[in-house]
């Protein structure tokens, strides 16, 4: 979408539905998907977290829209869960609300929350910003509250360095930025009868920058790129507030919007003038986001530099569920005693149902319940071995 002199579009999102299952279906044996008209499912092995896999291609073209991942191996994730990714050129040309159509006619589901969404702005820098670039590299400008990685790229055979992209943020954060010259990732050399040419890995973001006026054959185009991670199921972090489906599906939402709030709210640059306070050194402007290209009030900036309430309390929570997922835990019914009831306990007395409800998908008595039946199940397998050793005697 062009926004001034800018492309704003979204590169990456993730999201989670609930299968819902017939009283025939379950995962253990199987479940009944439907390749919608047009499309074909590959299934593949899945991963360490999904024991399957399934990609959705177009059927004519073979082009990938979506992957889906379902069937978790642990016991604490609800079994229904399923994790869907849409195709980056699916993104470029379709937005996401065809996706979840696609879904829903694979496997009927419901849509639960969004995992991961990436926004980026996409330009070609001005001198002041070709600048801020290389200030940023030499440590003269900085981010505030984030370390900062920078990756430099020879460009003329050793003779000089220029930096190539720019880190903030550690894997584990919830907010990561992204700094990079985006022509240097997608345009890769090769040489075709005996001629340089350049290779356009992904056309579908080169023909939206044409449609922007973006005049990418004579000089490299730049991206500024913000991760967003969700936790708490389906809390958006920058704001608190949660970002449903019933809030995005609508004409109002639009990718800039969430980009410029972020931009607005967090990107805040300053020159390194070795002030103890840092709202003391100089911020410096980069992208021209006078204010946020706001709808609602969703999506309205605010500041969250604290903790949630309580967070000292469910991070306890989460240690628990962590040590209730551990094979030593796992088929221990006195652990699993002691630890359900210590659980039960905490959220009783300080309200957070919600909370473990919204997080884990499952309240405490479900899961003790789930946890019960992992375990008996085990017993009877251990039992029918020990008969079988025994008749062998």
């Amino acid at each position: 979408m062009k926004i001034q002199d800018y492309s704003v579009n979204c590169d990456w999102l993730a999201y989670s539905v609930h299968l819902l299952f017939s009283h025939s279906e379950t995962l253990e044996e199987g479940i009944k998907l439907t390749a919608p008209e047009g499309y074909r499912l590959d299934l593949l092995p899945g991963t360490t977290i999904f024991k399957h896999r399934v990609i959705v291609r177009n059927d004519s073209t073979g082009q990938r829209v979506l992957t889906f991942l379902y069937f978790p191996y642990s016991k604490i994730i609800k079994d229904t869960i399923c994790l869907v990714e849409v195709d980056n050129q699916e993104l470029y040309n379709h937005g996401w609300e065809r996706s979840f159509s696609i879904m829903e006619q694979i496997h009927d589901c419901v849509f639960s929350n969004f995992s991961r969404i990436d926004t980026c702005c996409d330009f070609i820098p001005s001198d002041h910003q070709s600048s801020t670039i290389l200030d940023i590299a030499r440590g003269d400008v900085y981010l505030k509250r984030y370390t900062t990685k920078t990756t430099f790229q020879d460009t003329t055979d050793g003779a000089n360095f220029q930096p190539y992209c720019i880190n903030w943020g550690k894997p584990t954060t919830n907010i990561k930025w992204k700094l990079y010259n985006k022509s240097k990732e997608i345009f890769e050399p090769r040489t075709i009868d005996g001629q340089r040419v350049n290779l356009c890995k992904k056309p579908w973001i080169v023909e939206e920058w044409t449609q922007c006026n973006i005049n990418w054959t004579s000089s490299d185009v730049w991206r500024l790129e913000v991760s967003i991670s969700y936790t708490g199921g389906s809390t958006c972090i920058h704001t608190g507030a949660p970002l449903t489906w019933t809030d995005v599906v609508g004409n109002w939402f639009e990718w800039v919007t969430l980009f410029s709030s972020m931009y607005i709210s967090k990107f805040k640059l300053r020159r390194n003038e070795g002030h103890i306070k840092h709202q003391n050194d100089t911020e410096v402007p980069f992208l021209n986001f006078s204010e946020p290209y706001y709808d609602r009030e969703l999506l309205t900036p605010k500041k969250y530099t604290q903790r949630p309430p309580n967070y000292e309390l469910t991070d306890l929570i989460k240690a628990i569920m962590r040590q209730l997922d551990t094979p030593a835990v796992l088929y221990n019914i006195g652990a699993i005693n002691t630890l359900i009831s210590t659980l039960s306990s905490i959220i009783e007395e300080n309200n957070l149902e919600s909370f473990f409800v919204r997080y884990y998908k499952t309240t405490p008595a479900q899961l003790y319940n789930r946890l019960i039946e992992v375990n008996a199940e085990r017993v009877i397998d251990v039992a029918a071995q020990a008969n079988i050793i025994n008749h062998l005697k």
